[in-house]
């Protein structure tokens, strides 16, 4: 009996790959890696709206500017975050941790959001955290990639794994009324 490794894809799944430019021992982790990026991306999105409509409404544009500064100075803090976790945990599971801490903040913004006197601070956390979880995914993805890709895999699958970035901003287009 052969391993699910080494059996041959149906005729139209090479067909498919063969489209893609894919190795049939690639299409499985690209697949993998496009469906999380994909999802990560439309709960970036979902969060990037939000908290874009809610700072308006109670900071106006013209306190966009500090929100960028802000971004700057978390941003570099989150990499430096990042580099040190890897120096303490395999890089797997650093690459796991990440992707959790960057929702876990979401549910104490919700509580934030419901008392009135945190909502102010809340929504200006929301907007800031929305800036650096962009460039953690970013970073994440690039990460995992490398670890799960060569050089040679890379170049095939990479275009087709960041492309999940635009399946999710026509999926959260869509699905955004939801929220």
């Amino acid at each position: 009996m052969q391993s699910d490794l080494t059996r041959t894809p149906p005729a139209w799944l090479q067909k498919i790959f063969s489209v893609l430019n894919l190795r049939t021992e690639d299409g499985h982790r690209t697949l993998l890696m496009f469906i999380f990026y994909t999802l990560m991306s439309i709960g970036i999105m979902w969060l990037e709206v939000s908290s874009a409509a809610l700072f308006l409404e109670e900071y106006g544009a013209d306190k966009l500017p500090l929100i960028y500064l802000f971004s700057a100075v978390v941003g570099v803090s989150l990499g430096s975050i990042y580099s040190w976790l890897q120096q303490l945990l395999p890089l797997r599971q650093v690459i796991v941790l990440i992707a959790l801490l960057m929702t876990l903040p979401i549910f104490l913004f919700r509580i934030g959001l419901g008392v009135a006197v945190w909502a102010p601070p809340t929504i200006f956390a929301m907007r800031l955290w929305m800036e650096s979880i962009t460039n953690l995914n970013e970073l994440n993805l690039a990460v995992l990639a490398n670890q799960l890709f060569n050089i040679r895999e890379i170049k095939r699958t990479f275009p087709l794994i960041s492309s999940g970035n635009l399946v999710a901003d026509i999926l959260s287009g869509f699905t955004l009324f939801i929220l």
